[in-house]
């Protein structure tokens, strides 16, 4: 896929920010908000969680393989 170099600067933000989890919130509670989901809530159980995989990441493979996007089985 071609990017021009003004979208890989944009890209790169994008990796480079941090994403808000439940144990940066000021809260006590730092599981996971997904119902049914106990595990400590950080960056990589977003990605790993079954349940936000099945819900959510399991709908943006779909998208991606439909636009002829390779995607990774994991």
């Amino acid at each position: 896929m071609y990017a021009t170099p003004r979208d890989q600067s944009t890209i790169l933000t994008i990796q480079h920010r941090n994403l808000w989890v439940a144990k940066y919130s000021g809260t006590d509670n730092t599981k996971c908000a997904v119902r049914h989901c106990n595990e400590e809530e950080n960056q990589l159980h977003l990605v790993e969680c079954q349940y936000i995989k099945r819900e959510f990441w399991k709908k943006i493979e779909a998208l991606c393989t439909d636009l002829g996007l390779e995607t990774r089985n994991t």
